[in-house]
């Protein structure tokens, strides 16, 4: 089964935050399915996901040229809140919800 992943649009673009790479996954903006971009180990590597669109980018996750930003530890929480905001939380991977504040952000 090729899992669901909830992404923000950002111009022509479909885009979320990959917990296992830590970082932005960039796709062409449709509810689709995707090849995942990611270059740590990652379940979504073997068949890719569909995508699923929940609304524009939140502009908290754009530096103020535009660009996107990386998120950091308090982002992050602010960026899967979004997501579980959409009632979808069930398809977030294990590890989504924040470590407690001062230890390290799992990558696998």
């Amino acid at each position: 089964m090729i899992p669901q992943v909830d992404a923000f649009t950002h111009g022509a673009h479909a885009v979320l935050w990959c917990p296992y790479c830590t970082g932005w996954h960039t796709h062409g903006a449709g509810d689709w399915h995707h090849a995942a971009h990611c270059y740590r180990p990652s379940p979504w590597q073997r068949g890719g996901y569909h995508l699923v669109s929940i609304g524009l980018l939140p502009a908290f996750c754009l530096t103020p040229r535009g660009t996107l930003r990386h998120l950091n530890h308090a982002l992050r929480d602010r960026y899967f809140e979004r997501i579980r905001d959409h009632g979808r939380a069930d398809l977030l991977p294990p590890y989504a919800s924040a470590p407690e504040e001062g230890t390290p952000w799992p990558t696998q």
